[in-house]
């Protein structure tokens, strides 16, 4: 690097920065640059150098009016960050998120889907064991001992096995939950880091929380096939005739029980917890605080307490300052929430997507695709809708990891303006039977090929879009890093068909058909195996007569 200070250099701030925290920097620089540098940030740079020496912090404490403890604080937080483990496993939602699910008790993050037996799905349990819910007081509970111990291992550059979806899509080349608000909240991290108890305690004043994602219970317009009776009141009925009993576990471990009113299938209270839960309160009276809410369900679009919030936001003055998440299925947005969406700062639509047309409306039953496309035409075209921005994100799983590329092609020939021409895509964990990684190992084979014909032909065809090829490409090598990670079990790929067949009879439809692709590769699958069977029959029969 060069260190030296000479006008006709023109740096930017952050290469300032860069020079001043570089250990080789010379002392006299950092004199230099503290005493005249009229950027405070490259300013308190030079006291964060691992050589600062005490001259260096009396200039910079003079320069920006403040003492020896925040000197200290501030280099606390720039060691830790500077840190390559800090770097791999820090991630600021434990300091300012929280999260419901669709019972009302509450869990760190979304993302939590693995973890011990004390903390499944990331759920945050009290001092005395019990889960944490929206009857709680959640300001009294942001140093509960799971969340505390996530922030002292993250500090530590320790990763938890909790957060093993989040280090699954980073290693697979997908940008993860953890990367994408670590960018948003950047500015917050030296904070979160100076300002944090060795235990990983926190103060609530200090980091309230901005960024809340709501599950207002479990009301939906479809029964997607991968779901199940905690996110969609609509898989009651088929989780009975799957003969599943007349009762299911909530992600916290409560069994709640199906039971029949008006010949309908209901579960009665759990999902209609905001009713009775200081939380609407507590999020009411805290959006001076809140920067960005995430919806998902259920359906988030159709439920009324998101609606009611909302409104809420609106008539406060409070929309304006407030970005809006959501996980949609696209299929029944109310005319009513476009209008409210153009309140908002920003609305960042993640449209969950798993296939188009009879591939669409067979995974995701009972949506139809005409539906999504009228959604979709709104969302590029409304004038109220100027603030928005969507994705197609697909969670790319057994029945749809031939028809991602159909998608991906689709999407590229849209004349979409406000809607991502790249196909954003996760990879489905649970239920196993579903996962990518219990394909034969001859599937596999076969679906790599075929997206590697795929990529070179996009390559061919959309030649002068480097940009766009390049994503898509990194798209389709993450799903294949994942399907070959891991070994194939045959038995979850067995109960795939019982599964696929079982539903199949219950809905009236029939998933060769409906996925065609899929089905074909099967098929081919099941005739080699015939075929090899055979040919060592043949050689048996054959040595056999010989003898």
């Amino acid at each position: 690097m060069n260190f030296k200070l000479d006008p006709t250099i023109h740096r930017t701030m952050q290469e300032r920065i860069a020079m001043v925290t570089h250990p080789d920097c010379p002392i006299e620089n950092l004199l230099v640059v503290a005493e005249h540098d009229t950027d405070l940030s490259v300013v308190e740079a030079c006291a964060l150098n691992e050589n600062a020496t005490q001259e260096v912090f009396e200039v910079v404490m003079r320069q920006l009016r403040v003492d020896m403890n925040h000197i200290n604080r501030a280099r606390t937080g720039h060691k830790i960050k500077s840190n390559a483990k800090f770097k791999k496993s820090f991630c600021v939602l434990p300091w300012n998120h929280a999260a419901t699910n669709s019972n009302g008790s509450v869990r760190m993050c979304c993302q939590m889907i693995y973890g011990d037996s004390d903390m499944p799905f990331g759920d945050l349990r009290k001092e005395d064991g019990t889960s944490l819910t929206h009857l709680d007081d959640i300001n009294e509970h942001r140093n509960a001992p799971h969340w505390k111990k996530l922030r002292k291992m993250m500090l530590e550059g320790k990763r938890h096995d909790v957060c093993k979806l989040c280090w699954d899509e980073e290693a697979n080349g997908i940008e993860s939950k953890r990367q994408q608000h670590n960018n948003i909240w950047n500015a917050d991290i030296a904070n979160m880091v100076s300002k944090t108890e060795e235990d990983g305690s926190i103060s609530n004043e200090q980091f309230p929380i901005k960024y809340w994602d709501l599950r207002f219970g479990n009301k939906c317009n479809i029964k997607c096939r991968s779901c199940g009776p905690n996110d969609s009141d609509q898989w009651y009925s088929d989780w009975k005739a799957l003969g599943l009993g007349d009762s299911f576990e909530t992600k916290d471990g409560d069994k709640l029980q199906i039971e029949v009113d008006m010949g309908k299938d209901v579960v009665k209270k759990t999902f209609d917890w905001v009713d009775e839960s200081p939380l609407w309160t507590h999020l009411q009276n805290n959006l001076d605080t809140t920067d960005r809410f995430y919806f998902t369900g259920g359906e988030p679009t159709i439920n009324n307490t998101h609606r009611q919030l909302l409104q809420y936001m609106i008539d406060n003055d409070r929309a304006k300052y407030v970005t809006l998440e959501y996980n949609t299925n696209m299929a029944a947005i109310p005319s009513s929430v476009f209008k409210q969406w153009g309140h908002f700062k920003e609305v960042n639509i993640g449209m969950s997507i798993d296939g188009l047309f009879e591939h669409f409306e067979y995974i995701r039953n009972p949506a139809k695709w005409a539906a999504v496309e009228r959604n979709l035409k709104r969302i590029d075209t409304d004038d109220n809708l100027s603030n928005t921005t969507a994705s197609f994100t697909v969670t790319t799983s057994i029945m749809n990891v031939v028809h991602v590329l159909d998608m991906i092609w689709w999407l590229k020939e849209q004349k979409f303006s406000r809607i991502n021409k790249n196909l954003v895509s996760h990879n489905l964990y649970y239920p196993l039977f579903y996962n990518i990684k219990n394909l034969p190992p001859e599937i596999k084979t076969a679906v790599t090929n075929v997206y590697e014909r795929f990529i070179n032909e996009i390559h061919r065809r959309w030649a002068s879009d480097t940009e766009w090829c390049n994503k898509a490409e990194r798209t389709l090598r993450s799903i294949l890093k994942h399907m070959h990670n891991e070994e194939w079990d045959p038995s979850e790929y067995m109960a795939y068909f019982a599964r696929q067949d079982a539903l199949d009879k219950i809905r009236n439809e029939n998933w060769r058909e409906s996925l065609k692709g899929l089905a074909d590769l099967i098929t081919y699958y099941e005739a080699s195996k015939a075929r090899s069977k055979k040919l060592t029959l043949d050689i048996a029969s054959k040595k056999k007569v010989r003898k």
